[in-house]
């Protein structure tokens, strides 16, 4: 590591972008080619047959960002006023408006410290009798404890829910992120490993669910039973709106669908860099890192220090240096609109302290190896200057 770093200048002359969005060569052909052929007022399908073969037993809808498509969950649910869901306190404000927008009450279970998911115990503790479902947030695309956590809502009868927004890419005991819910949604927006600037995903695991889902994407209307025949009229059958994703997306989406693979890979190695870099400050306890102990997808590196006062002034360190790095999630039961939900602090300790102690470092899928090695010396000569 010394030797590494001697080779780097450390200066103030840096400009490394705590996010760039993802691209290929293949956009812009991709979109032009559907409005040459007339495709372009359709979804793209080859995307649609993609997520068929990633989600093979799964039936997934193209939505235009992963927040309608968790509103949409809730709403086909059937959860509205008087219920309860459990959501993480250190999460997305995404998945509590959710809840809150269809009626219901969102109630915090704490997570674990080691890498952002939510604590199933703590899950556990928040049950009660209003408790109709779980939304569960796959943090920075490693799996949170699928089998105890399925198999609580099992016994418990409530729904699960994930919310695999930062996921494309991972897998659990060989299935894609999002194959395990009752429903699951995923992000295309222009933080994510893939990204159409805005979209999301929709996935219907229980199929029991699947008419009630496609009503709902088709404003609450049988249009998909009438284009099939099996309805002679059109008629309004229920709750619905217009969450359909812009069809140019989607076909903006597909070749970094088809390179998905590829730039996982590419992602982890840098994700492993900063690890390798970074582990000589957490082997003498300065600062902790994310502990993965599944496939992941590399979609966030982040460190935590040991107070809110150093993570800004390290922050603002590299900031100084022309190297932007961001904090993550407020800590929603504080939050102005949040305190409204009752929770107690002592049950949410691991969730307030990474709201106000991680640190996301930069990482995209265009950073160079480079550019992380730089980041890595900055925190190394911060921590010991």
């Amino acid at each position: 590591m010394r030797n590494q770093q001697s080779k780097i200048h450390l200066s103030k002359a840096y400009n490394i972008p705590f996010h760039q969005s993802t691209l290929t060569e293949g956009e812009v052909t991709a979109v032009q080619e559907a409005v040459s052929n007339g495709n372009w007022i359709k979804e793209s399908e080859h995307s649609k047959q993609f997520f068929k073969k990633y989600y093979p037993d799964s039936t997934s809808f193209f939505t235009n960002s992963c927040s309608s498509s968790l509103e949409m969950a809730i709403r086909i649910l059937g959860i509205g006023a008087g219920d309860e869901v459990i959501i993480p306190g250190f999460g997305y404000v995404a998945v509590a408006n959710a809840i809150v927008n269809n009626g219901a009450t969102p109630v915090f279970a704490d997570v674990v410290l080691i890498n952002g998911n939510i604590d199933v115990q703590s899950v556990e503790a928040n049950i009660s009798s209003r408790t109709k479902a779980v939304i569960a947030i796959h943090y920075a695309g490693n799996p949170f404890d699928i089998d105890a956590l399925d198999q609580l809502c099992r016994n418990k009868k409530i729904y699960l829910i994930e919310d695999a927004a930062q996921c494309i890419g991972s897998t659990y005991q060989n299935k894609a992120l999002g194959s395990f819910g009752h429903l699951a949604c995923l992000s295309f927006d222009y933080m994510k490993n893939i990204s159409c600037g805005h979209g999301g995903l929709l996935i219907v695991n229980d199929q029991s669910l699947l008419q009630k889902v496609q009503s709902a994407f088709d404003n609450g209307t049988n249009r998909q039973a009438l284009a099939e025949g099996k309805q002679k009229q059109f008629d309004w059958v229920s709750k619905g709106s217009n969450n359909q994703i812009n069809p140019i997306a989607s076909h903006f989406l597909y070749p970094q669908l088809v390179q998905c693979e590829q730039i996982t890979k590419s992602r982890i190695q840098k994700w492993n860099l900063y690890c390798r870099l970074l582990t000589p400050l957490f082997e003498k306890g300065k600062i902790s890192l994310p502990i993965v102990e599944i496939t992941h997808n590399a979609h966030i590196f982040y460190l935590v220090t040991h107070s809110e006062e150093e993570r800004n002034e390290l922050r603002n360190y590299l900031r100084g240096k022309g190297i932007f790095s961001e904090q993550h999630y407020s800590f929603l039961p504080e939050t102005s609109f949040g305190k409204q939900f009752p929770f107690v602090r002592e049950r949410l300790q691991n969730s307030e302290r990474l709201c106000s102690q991680l640190l996301r470092l930069p990482l995209s899928h265009h950073i160079s190896e480079k550019d992380i090695e730089i980041v890595a010396a900055n925190i190394m000569e911060y921590f010991t200057t």
